[in-house]
Formats: structure tokens, C-alpha cells, sequence
């Protein structure tokens, strides 16, 4: 009996009624996408005389020992073994494809052409519409798991359990990182076969799972907040008219250390690519800050492209590297905006795929995934990246950076596009990166907000002036710390005066409260809730009611005060 998922109603009968009748020399063999039954396979009776093989992928000796017996061009099996992936109805499809089409090289997309009858199945298999929708939910996610199941597919915790147990069980569905996946063309049949009912449904599914991968990026760090967001530009690949190519996943593709060989491979694509000036540069770069220098790998672990982060802290630097133009360029942005004591510039000097270089590719989708999280969500102050041909990228619609700067290297003229988080609001920017690819709903309305980035020095006097004005929230309004990040980020650009002046007077607050919390600066706290938040009267009286001398009084305060600017500061400075 092949096909016997399409059985499952009669599948009762078929055993306990059907087998049962049937000579005992007889041997049923049954071929199904499901596994026997949980109750079956605990039988005793029927654990005696059922043998369960699950058939596992083909080996590459497998597939191209296959392909050779169909009669495929050697050049074609490599390209056709990476595509199947030891699936044999891959296999076989893509040997069609070839078959029917000598004239032409092997793509994936060809194959996904002549699916449209397998997906009708694979939806006319699904048990009811909730499973259907998680497979459509499973075709637009890179890693499928049940916490985003339970939020896309919009259902209760327990029946997202029920649908990833399905649909992990799915022959076309296979293990990944920390989920399953669906195979790469299934699941691009399956999104054209979603297109083509209309963008409702598609719309849906996509907003939901933008919302939950963007909620939970703040809660993570490290590896697991890089691929989330590795997912959420795989999503991004399913908008209409999106500049983000088709194919690079979190599994497809994972970021490494450089090893010797890796930068020697670097080093001669800038020189083909950049020029002899540009990979001179780039060797001075790699050396200074080798740490810097980031490989993406595929399965093979054979580097498919790369990055270089450099840092500017305005710290001297080797003479090559002074004579990078793109310092130069950086230096003018930060003349304007100068960086202030603990603040650095962190930017990808260096970004580009070995098969396309800057040009638009899936492993360009992939390098950009780690650029947003390694200058969004890991850095403070201002970032960016280097652009070969800027002009190619100012007029992109997705483009959600600044341009900082311009220089020419090797005759090529690049541009630096980026941020200052120090003026811009890493929340607002999200949103916005998120709305420039949807095709609905509306996005953020009204003016974006702007920071204003005040030298230490005069950050501390402004601190300082609000801890004295602390107790009513009018004598606050005229502070110039309304319009830095420690008060405004969060804020709509249009919040008025007096909810930025209640916001100082929490912040401030809440940098009075963490002092509370440690023992060893509670009278700290003390010192400056009565002085400042307590009765106005001067400071002999202060020191009375406090039960201290004058001279300890004034002591404790001037360390309290500096104690809580120190804070502040930091908080400005992204260190919250």
C-alpha cells in the first residue's frame, strides 16, 4: 500500500479488519509519510510482527550514482546533490527538470515551477485549516518553533504544540537550529501558491510573525539575538518588490572566526574587486583589529563572504591606516559631532559575498542580518558601513540610514551610510526599517526623532541644575537634557515639554533609587532625597535633620551628586 497517509480514516480497518483476513504468509508492506500509531507500536501483538524502517536521506554516493543511471551531465550533479539534499522527490524532480531542459543550467526555481501539484496535496493532507496555516506560517519562517507557531498562526500554547508536532513529523519538513524547516522549494512553491490567493492571509501571517521576532530580539543577546534577526530578513525576502534576494536562512549560512587562509582569500577579492590601495588598507585593518574581521560559512564550512568592523575612539593610528580616505571622511562626520569620553564610531569597512561582492545575492541578505545586529543592537554611539558605488544605494526604498560621508579609493567612490544613535532612536528605527518593506499596514506617522548630543561637560551642569529643580516638575521644562536620549528615546519627536519634564524627573529618580540599592551608598540616598526632594530649608538645618555635621553633610552630598551625574552619563551613553 503506498500513500497511506491519504488513508488515515480506514487505517482502523485496514489493520484490524483487512490484515487480519489475509493468509499468514502474507506480507503487508505499507509506505506512508506518518508513522504507525502511538498505540499500535506499544501493542505487544503487533510490536511482535511489525518492523518499522524509517528511510533516511540518500548519501551523496546515493544521488549521484542516481543521477549518472538518468543519463545527467557530470556538471550538473554537484549543483543537483546540494539541491536535494538526499530527499528523493527532489532528487527525482530535479533529474526532470535537467531531462526536460538540456539547453539550459540547473536552478532551484525551476523545480519550485512544477510543484503546484504537490503543494494541492500537501494542503489537501493538512487536517483542518489551523494545520494549513501552519504550513504556510512554516513556508515563510526560516526556523519554525512553537512559540512562533502559537503567535503567527494566532492559536493557544497547547494546540501550537499540537500543529509543530505535526507538522515536524511532515516528510518535507527537516530538524534545524533550535526549530525545523521546510524545505527550501516546497516552501518557496508553497509562499507563490499563497501570493496567488491574495495578500490577505500572506499579510497576516507576516505581520504576526514581525511582531513576535522584534519583541523577542530585546529580550536576547549574543548568537540567538543575531539569528533572530538573521530570520526576520529571511521574512522580509517574502515582500513584494523587497531588495532582499531569496534563500539565505540561519542554517544555510553562520558567521566564524577568520583563519589565516580566510584572510588571505579577503585580501585578494578587495585587491580584484576594490583595488591594490583598497587591500593594502584592508591587510593594515585586519591586523590592527583582527578581531574584526567576521567569515560567513555554508555547510561545507568553505567561506561564501565577509565583513571587517574597524572602530574610531579617536585614539592614534598606524600611519597606513591614517591614510585610509574613509578616516579622513569619518573624521569630518565627527568634527560636527564629536565623540565624548567613553564613545566610539563602529563601522563595516569592509562588507561583501565572494560571488557577488557588494551585488545582490542571498549571502548579501545573510552579511546584512549581522551588520543590523552587530550596529543596531550592539553599539552606542555612531555606525555604519562602506558602499562601493554609493550611488546604487541612495535611492533604494528600504534604505533607512544616513549618508555620514563620501571618499574615493582605486577610482572607486564610496559612501559610509549609518547612524548616530546618539541622536537617533534605535525603537523609531525599527519601525521604520520594518515599514519601508510592507506593503500595509501604514507605519510610523509624524517627525523622527532626533537627539541632541551634549558634551560631557555641559551634560553634567545641566544633571547637576535638575537634581536642585527635582521637586516640581515646571522648574525642569527649560533643561537642555529634554532633548538627549536619556529623556527622549521612546518619546514621539511631538511629545511636549511638560511629559519630557515628568520623564527627567523619573529618570533622575531612578538613578536616586539604584543608589538606594547598594549598601554602601544608602546614606548617599538619603543625603539626597532630603536635600532635594525633602523640605527646602539650608544647609545647617539640613545637616541637623539629618543628624550630621556640617562638613560631613556637604561631603556626602557632593559624592551623592557626582554619584548620580556619573549615572546619567551613562545612561546617555547607552550603558543602561
Amino acid at each position: 500500500m503506498d500513500d497511506f497517509h491519504h488513508f488515515a480514516a480506514l487505517e482502523a480497518w485496514f489493520r484490524d479488519v483487512f490484515v487480519l483476513a489475509l493468509d499468514s504468509r502474507c506480507r503487508v508492506v505499507v509506505a506512508s509519510r506518518r508513522a504507525p500509531r502511538h498505540d499500535v507500536l506499544m501493542d505487544p501483538g503487533w510490536r511482535s510482527i511489525l518492523q518499522v524502517l524509517e528511510l533516511s536521506p540518500l548519501s551523496s554516493d546515493a544521488t549521484r550514482r542516481y543521477l549518472e543511471a538518468r543519463g545527467i551531465p557530470e556538471a550538473e550533479r554537484d549543483g543537483i546533490d546540494s539541491f536535494a539534499q538526499g530527499h528523493p522527490l527532489w532528487l527525482v524532480l530535479a533529474a526532470d527538470t535537467v531531462l526536460a531542459h538540456p539547453e539550459r543550467r540547473f536552478v532551484a526555481a525551476q523545480v519550485a515551477d512544477s510543484l503546484a501539484p504537490l503543494v494541492s496535496d500537501v494542503l489537501s493532507d493538512a487536517p483542518s485549516e489551523e494545520h494549513r496555516r501552519a504550513l504556510f506560517a512554516s513556508a515563510l519562517l526560516t526556523i519554525t518553533t512553537e512559540r512562533l507557531l502559537a503567535r503567527v498562526v494566532d492559536v493557544t500554547e497547547a494546540r501550537a504544540a499540537e500543529l509543530y508536532d505535526w507538522v515536524s513529523g511532515q516528510s518535507y519538513v527537516q530538524p534545524a537550529s533550535q526549530g525545523v524547516r521546510m524545505h527550501d522549494v516546497l516552501a518557496e512553491a508553497m509562499r507563490t501558491h499563497l501570493e496567488r490567493r491574495g495578500l490577505d492571509l500572506r499579510r497576516e501571517l507576516l505581520d504576526r510573525a514581525y511582531d513576535e521576532l522584534l519583541n523577542t530580539i530585546e529580550g536576547t543577546v549574543g548568537a540567538e539575538q543575531e539569528g533572530k534577526l538573521a530570520q526576520l530578513y529571511f521574512m522580509l525576502q517574502n515582500e513584494v518588490g523587497s531588495n532582499f534576494s531569496r534563500g539565505a536562512t540561519g542554517d544555510d549560512l553562520y558567521p566564524d572566526v577568520a583563519q589565516p587562509a580566510d584572510l588571505e582569500r579577503m585580501l585578494s577579492h578587495v585587491a580584484e574587486h576594490e583595488g591594490p590601495t583598497s587591500a593594502l588598507i584592508a591587510a593594515a585593518w585586519a591586523k590592527h583589529e583582527p578581531e574584526g574581521v567576521v567569515v560567513f560559512r555554508d555547510a561545507t564550512q568553505a567561506p561564501r563572504g565577509f565583513i571587517l568592523y574597524v572602530t574610531l575612539d579617536g585614539s592614534p593610528l598606524p600611519g597606513v591606516l591614517q591614510q585610509d580616505p574613509f578616516v579622513a571622511a569619518t573624521d569630518r562626520y565627527f568634527q560636527k559631532a564629536p565623540l565624548r569620553e567613553g564613545e566610539a564610531g563602529t563601522f563595516a569597512r569592509y562588507w561583501f559575498s565572494l560571488e557577488h561582492h557588494q551585488g545582490p545575492s542571498a549571502i548579501q541578505t545573510r552579511i546584512f542580518a549581522h551588520l543590523a545586529w552587530r550596529l543596531v543592537f550592539c553599539c552606542r554611539t555612531a555606525v555604519g558601513s562602506v558602499h562601493a558605488h554609493p550611488e546604487d544605494w541612495v535611492n533604494r526604498k528600504d534604505r533607512n540610514l544616513d549618508v555620514l560621508g563620501q571618499f574615493e579609493l582605486d577610482a572607486t567612490v564610496h559612501g559610509i551610510f549609518g547612524n548616530d544613535w546618539r541622536r537617533a532612536s534605535r525603537a523609531d528605527w525599527q519601525a521604520r526599517y520594518i515599514h519601508n518593506h510592507r506593503v500595509l499596514p501604514p507605519g510610523p506617522q509624524g517627525a523622527q526623532m532626533v537627539f541632541e548630543v551634549l558634551p560631557r561637560k555641559a551634560f553634567d551642569a545641566a544633571a547637576r541644575r535638575a537634581l536642585r529643580r527635582l521637586r516640581r516638575v515646571d522648574g525642569l521644562a527649560g533643561s537642555p537634557l529634554l532633548r538627549t536620549r536619556l529623556v527622549a528615546d521612546g518619546l514621539p519627536a511631538s511629545a511636549p515639554v511638560g511629559v519630557r519634564a515628568e520623564r527627567l524627573q523619573l529618570r533622575v529618580n531612578e538613578a536616586i533609587d539604584l543608589l538606594q540599592s547598594y549598601p554602601g551608598h544608602v546614606r548617599h540616598a538619603q543625603v539626597l532625597r532630603r536635600s532635594f526632594l525633602g523640605s527646602e530649608a539650608k544647609g545647617l538645618v539640613m545637616a541637623a535633620e539629618l543628624n550630621m555635621a556640617f562638613g560631613s553633610y556637604r561631603r556626602a552630598l557632593n559624592e551623592a551628586v557626582a554619584l548620580v551625574v556619573e549615572t546619567l552619563w551613562r545612561w546617555e551613553l547607552g550603558e543602561r
